[in-house]
C-alpha cells in the first residue's frame, strides 16, 4: 500500500491532484476546446452585435472588443 507521503509527493497536496488533471481534467478541456469554442465566440460575437445595436457601448469600444475575440480566436486556433 503507498504511504500518505509518497502519495502527496505523487499528486501534490492541492486539488486537482496531478492523476484527476491528467486523466480527467485534461482531456475535458481540450474535448470543450475543440468542440466549444468556436460556437463560444459566436455567442461573444452575437452579444457584442446586440451591445452596439442598443447603444450600450460605441463604436471604438465595440471594435476594440471584436478585434480581442478575433484575437483569441487565432490563438486558440494556433494551440
Amino acid at each position: 500500500m503507498v504511504q500518505k507521503d509518497e502519495w502527496l509527493l505523487a499528486e501534490g497536496d492541492r486539488f486537482p491532484g496531478r492523476t484527476y488533471g491528467e486523466v480527467v481534467l485534461e482531456p475535458a478541456y481540450e474535448q470543450a476546446k475543440a468542440e466549444l469554442l468556436e460556437p463560444m465566440l459566436e455567442v461573444n460575437k452575437a452579444h457584442l452585435l446586440m451591445l452596439r445595436e442598443q447603444r450600450l457601448i460605441g463604436q471604438e469600444e465595440a471594435e476594440r472588443i471584436a478585434a480581442a475575440l478575433e484575437a483569441k480566436w487565432f490563438f486558440y486556433i494556433a494551440c
